[in-house]
């Protein structure tokens, strides 16, 4: 007898005859509280006794939101705040005699120091301008002179680096006196500046 057939149906029940272990059941997760149950300690407000006022309805007929900031006609044209007629020919601080307005013209002190502001746009030029002061006064300069130049090319022809030269040296709490240069030092387009003296320190 030949054990093949015996062994293709042993084979046959072996799967039958493979007990698998049960697999264990999950737990169930908690049912949630309800919003009772959550608000359980919470005690209503007594009653007031105040009229509130009933909400105003929305418009049928909404009006569009502005998304940009409200700006004076003045932004358009920058330079105008600067304007020539509000802007000092020459300055000099409370305190400071008028006489040195000559001293500066005579060149009484040397000239320590040159900023050419030409090709620079409002910003870059106040940024070197500032800079440039920073600088001269803490390198113990006493006088410095700034081109800022006729402003001729400036847009719709109006001034813009001269009012604002000006404007900036006015608030500069170092700079105690402006004024045009002479001729030979560059005209209505350069001006003299006489810088305070930093003492030292101890």
């Amino acid at each position: 007898m030949s054990r093949k057939p015996l062994k293709a149906q042993l084979k046959a029940l072996k799967p039958a005859l493979v007990i698998s272990r049960p697999v264990p059941a999950l737990p169930l997760p908690p049912p949630s509280p309800s919003f009772s149950w959550l608000m359980r300690d919470v005690q209503p407000l007594a009653p007031d006794n105040r009229v509130h006022p009933a909400r105003v309805p929305p418009s049928p007929h909404p009006q569009p939101r502005q998304t940009g900031m409200l700006r004076p006609p003045e932004a358009d044209h920058f330079a105008s705040w600067f304007d020539e007629d509000r802007a000092q020919a020459d300055f000099t601080r409370d305190g400071v005699p008028r006489d040195v307005l000559k001293k500066i013209r005579a060149r009484h002190w040397p000239l320590a120091g040159r900023l050419d502001l030409h090709g620079l746009d409002r910003d870059a030029a106040e940024a070197r301008l500032l800079l440039f002061l920073h600088r001269s006064v803490h390198d113990g300069a006493r006088l410095v002179a700034v081109i800022h130049g006729q402003g001729f090319g400036s847009v719709a022809g109006q001034p813009v680096l001269r009012p604002m030269v000006r404007a900036t040296l006015g608030r500069h709490p170092d700079v105690l006196a402006y004024c045009p240069a002479p001729p030979e030092g560059g005209g209505d387009g350069a001006i003299f500046v006489l810088l305070r003296r930093l003492h030292p320190a101890g």
